[in-house]
C-alpha cells in the first residue's frame, strides 16, 4: 500500500511537470500554465508570441493566422481539455470535447480536435493503468499534424515527455481498395438477399392452399442458388425452436452460455483501454471473488473445443459404421472450409476496409488503423487458418486464434476416427497418449519458464507499478522460439487434450448408446470441481501473490482437462437422465435460435465492444452499474448483427454447401398413410431427459442432424462445424 501511494504521489508530480513548467500570478497564487491558458493569452490580449517563428514554415505561419479569427474562437477553446479531477484513480486520459471542436467552424475553417500523449513512451492502446497523459486540445483544420506538434511542443515548453500528437483528419478519408471491395461485396450479397426473398415470398404467395406438397422445391438450379438466400426461409430455419431428432440434450443451452461467459470476460478486457478509474480494476480483482468468474472466461473456449470434438467424433463414427470405413477426406476438408470461411472471411474484409467508416470519437481514428494495420499485410493467414503459426506475432481479428486451432484440430480428426473404427482399443490408446502429451507438453512449458496462471498475472498486470515500470507493449518481432516456449495459451499442442476429451465423450455416448448408468448422487458433483477450478486461485489473487513452481505448474497443468472432463460429465449425466432442473433448463427450446447465432456473434462481438468504446466522448467509468447496462447493451447488439451476417452470409452458404453436395439419402422405413409412402426417421438421441427414456438408434440414420452451430447439412458427409 506504501508503495503504491509513494508511486501515485510521483505520478502527481509527473502531470505538472509535463503540463505546466510555466507559472502565473492569480490573485497573488501560483499555478501552473497550461497550453490552454497560454493560447488564451496571446490571442485574447495579443501579447507576444512564444513562438520561434524563425523555425516555422509558411504553413504554420498561416495556421497561426487563423487564430485570429474569433468567429469560432471561444468554441475552438471551450472544447481544449484541462487536467481533471481522479488523478490517482487512473484519470489522466482528457479528452476534451470532441464534437464541440470539431462543430467550431467559420465560412472558411473548421476546428481540428488533436490529442497530445505525455510519458515516458508511447503505447498505442494500452491496456489497463495509462501509462502516459493525455491532453486534447483544438485547432482550424488548415494546420498540419507537423505544424501542431510545433505549436504544441512551444506550448508545453519543448517538454521532453510530448511523445506523440495525433489529429484524425476531419474530412473523410478517400476509399481504399478494401474499402471498395467490402462495399461491392456487401451490395452484392444484399441484392442476392433481395432477390432471394423477392422470389421466395412470390412462390408461397402462388401456392395453392390445399397443395399436398408444401416444401417443394423449384427445379432450376439458378432458381435453388438464388432461394439459398431468402431471408424469410433462412430467419424461419433460425428462429425455429422445434426439437429435431438427432440433436443431443442440453448442448444448446451449454453452448449459448458459453458464447455469454466468452462476451463478458472480453466485455472487461476491451474495456481495460479506456478506463478514466483504471485503479478500480486492481481494487475490484483483489477484492471481489466474483471476478474470478469474469477472469474464469477463458474456460469457456475449452467449453467450445470441448463440444466441437465431441460432434466430429459422435458423428463421425455413425458415418463411418454406416458406410463401412469409407470416407472422402477432401470432401469432408472443402465442406468444413466453405462452411466456416465466408462470414470469417467478410469479417476480416470489414475490419480492414468498412470498420472505420461506422463511427467517429476521441479515440475512434486511432482504434480503427490499429485493426487496420494488425490485418492488411497478413489477412490470408487467417484465411489459411495458420494465424496461430505464422507470423510469430498475428493479432489480426483477436477471435481466430480460437477458428485456427479448432480447424486444425479437425484435419487431425479422421485419423483418430479411422483408427478407433479399426481398433477401438488402438484408437482409445491413440487419443490417450496424445491427450497426455499435450497435458506434459503444457507443464514442461510451464515448469521450466516459471509461468502463472492467468488469473494471478491480471492482479499483478492491474497494479500501478506494474503498468509504469513494466514495459507491456507489443514487441515488433517475436522469435519462434520465444513464442513456443512461454505460450499455453494460443498453441495447438497445449490446447487439444480438451479438444480429444471431447471426441472421447462422443465415441462414449456412441458405443454405450447414451445409457450410461450413474449413482443418483453423481450428478450433485458437477457443481463443485468447476467452481473450484475458477474460484482456487482467489487468495493468491487477493494478495498479489505468485504461486509456487510446482504448484503454478499443477494448475496450469490440469486445470483444462479437468474442466473438460467436468463438462464430459454435464453431458453424459443429462443424456443419461441423470441431470434433473439442470438438464431440462438447457434443454429448453428458447435456446435453439440463439445457439443458432453464437458462431456469427462470436465473429463480431469484439468488434462491437471496440466501437462502444471508440465513439465515446469520455473514457468509460468502472462501476458495477455501468457495466451491467454496458455488458447487457453491447450482448443484444452482438446478436442483432450476428442476426443480419447469420441471414445474409453464413446461413445462405450453408444452403449452397447442402445444395452442391447433396449427399447420399438414408434408406426410408417405408410405412403407409392415407395411400402416401413416407420415411419415418428414427431418432438418434431423443431429447427426454427422464432416466431410462434415453433410445439411441444407430443402424437408422435421420437424413439430417442438427449442426452444433444450428445449421443442417445431410449427417453422411461428416461435415460437422466448429462447436460455435
Amino acid at each position: 500500500m506504501r508503495r503504491s501511494s509513494l508511486i501515485l504521489a510521483l505520478l502527481m508530480c509527473f502531470v505538472a511537470i509535463c503540463l505546466g513548467e510555466k507559472k502565473i500570478t492569480l490573485g497573488g497564487m501560483s499555478a501552473p500554465k497550461t497550453g490552454r491558458e497560454m493560447i488564451l493569452e496571446h490571442f485574447l490580449h495579443k501579447t507576444k508570441p512564444e513562438l520561434n517563428y524563425d523555425d516555422l514554415s509558411k504553413e504554420l505561419l498561416n495556421c497561426q493566422n487563423q487564430w485570429k479569427l474569433r468567429h469560432c474562437f471561444f468554441s475552438v477553446f471551450d472544447s481544449w481539455a484541462v487536467p481533471e479531477s481522479g488523478i490517482l484513480e487512473g484519470n489522466v486520459r482528457w479528452t476534451g470535447h470532441f464534437k464541440e471542436c470539431r462543430t467550431a467552424r467559420n465560412q472558411t475553417i473548421q476546428g481540428r480536435w488533436c490529442i497530445s500523449y505525455f510519458g515516458f513512451r508511447y503505447e498505442p492502446m494500452p491496456q489497463g493503468y495509462p501509462i502516459d497523459i493525455t491532453l486534447a486540445s483544438c485547432f482550424p483544420d488548415i494546420c498540419s499534424e507537423e505544424s501542431i506538434q510545433i505549436i504544441l511542443e512551444q506550448f508545453y515548453n519543448e517538454s521532453p515527455f510530448l511523445q506523440h500528437v495525433m489529429c484524425p483528419p476531419t474530412k473523410q478519408e478517400p476509399l481504399t481498395a478494401a474499402s471498395i471491395t467490402g462495399i461491392a461485396f456487401a451490395a452484392f450479397i444484399l441484392y442476392l438477399v433481395a432477390m432471394g426473398t423477392a422470389i421466395d415470398v412470390t412462390l408461397r404467395v402462388k401456392k395453392k392452399p390445399n397443395s399436398e406438397d408444401t416444401k417443394q422445391k423449384p427445379k432450376a438450379i439458378g432458381v435453388q442458388i438464388i432461394l439459398c438466400f431468402s431471408a424469410v426461409s433462412n430467419g424461419e430455419k433460425i428462429l425455429d425452436m422445434t426439437k429435431r431428432p438427432g440433436t443431443i440434450p442440453s448442448l444448446d443451452g451449454i453452448r449459448v452460455f458459453s458464447m455469454t461467459w466468452v462476451a463478458l470476460g472480453h466485455a472487461y478486457s476491451v474495456a481495460l483501454f479506456a478506463l478514466d478509474n483504471a485503479s478500480e480494476v486492481g481494487r475490484l480483482v483483489k477484492s471481489n471473488a466474483a471476478m474470478m468468474a469474469v477472469i474464469g472466461a477463458i474456460y469457456a473456449v475449452d467449453t467450445f473445443f470441448f463440444l466441437s470434438g465431441l460432434l466430429v467424433a459422435y458423428l463421425g463414427i455413425k458415418h463411418l459404421n454406416k458406410t463401412k470405413g469409407r470416407i472422402n477426406i477432401p470432401l469432408m476438408y472443402l465442406q468444413r472450409y466453405l462452411r466456416l470461411t465466408p462470414a470469417y472471411a467478410f469479417g476480416i474484409l470489414f475490419s480492414v476496409g468498412l470498420y472505420r467508416y461506422c463511427g467517429s470519437g476521441p479515440y475512434w481514428t486511432e482504434v480503427t488503423d490499429r485493426v487496420r494495420e494488425l490485418c492488411i499485410d497478413i489477412w490470408w493467414t487467417n484465411l489459411l487458418y495458420i494465424n496461430n503459426f505464422y507470423p510469430s506475432i498475428n493479432y489480426c481479428f483477436p477471435v481466430s486464434w480460437y477458428l485456427a486451432n479448432d480447424m486444425q484440430f479437425y484435419i487431425l480428426s479422421p485419423i483418430f476416427l479411422l483408427f478407433f473404427y479399426r481398433s477401438k482399443i488402438v484408437g482409445s490408446l491413440l487419443i490417450g497418449f496424445i491427450c497426455i502429451g499435450s497435458v506434459l507438453t503444457t507443464g514442461l512449458i510451464t515448469y521450466f519458464n516459471e509461468l502463472q496462471p492467468i488469473a494471478v498475472l491480471f492482479s499483478f498486470q492491474s497494479s500501478v507499478f506494474f503498468r509504469f515500470f513494466i514495459n507491456t507493449s507489443v514487441p515488433a518481432e517475436l522469435s519462434y522460439t520465444d513464442k513456443f516456449q512461454t505460450d499455453t495459451y494460443n498453441t495447438p499442442w497445449c490446447r487439444i487434450c480438451v479438444y480429444l476429451i471431447g471426441m472421447a465423450t462422443g465415441l462414449l455416448i456412441y458405443e454405450t448408446k447414451g445409457k450410461i448408468k450413474m449413482h443418483s448422487w453423481a450428478g450433485s458433483y458437477r457443481g463443485p470441481l468447476p467452481c473450484a477450478i475458477v474460484y482456487s486461485l482467489f487468495p493468491q489473487v487477493h494478495d498479489t501473490d505468485f504461486l509456487s513452481g510446482n504448484l503454478s505448474t499443477f494448475y496450469e497443468t490440469m486445470a483444462r482437462p479437468m474442466w473438460a472432463l467436468c463438462m464430459a460429465w454435464l453431458t453424459v449425466a443429462c443424456i443419461s437422465g441423470y441431470g434433473g432442473p439442470v438438464a431440462s433448463f438447457l434443454d429448453w427450446s428458447a435456446f435453439k435460435p440463439l445457439s443458432r447465432l453464437t458462431y456469427s456473434v462470436f465473429l463480431t462481438h469484439f468488434y462491437v465492444y471496440m466501437w462502444f468504446f471508440a465513439v465515446q466522448e469520455k473514457p468509460f467509468h468502472l462501476s458495477n452499474v455501468n457495466v451491467v447496462y454496458y455488458y447487457l447493451g453491447t450482448l443484444v447488439l452482438s446478436f442483432g448483427i450476428g442476426f443480419v451476417l447469420s441471414i445474409c452470409i453464413e446461413w445462405p452458404m450453408m444452403g449452397l454447401v447442402k445444395l452442391a453436395f447433396p449427399g447420399e439419402k438414408p434408406k426410408p422405413l417405408k410405412e403407409k398413410s392415407n395411400g402416401y409412402t413416407y420415411q419415418k426417421a428414427k431418432p438418434v438421441m431423443q431429447t427426454h431427459v427422464e432416466r431410462g427414456n434415453v433410445d439411441v438408434v444407430n443402424n437408422e440414420i435421420t437424413q439430417c442432424v442438427e449442426h452444433i452451430n444450428g445449421g443442417f447439412v445431410p449427417e453422411n458427409q461428416v461435415t460437422e462445424q466448429t462447436a460455435l
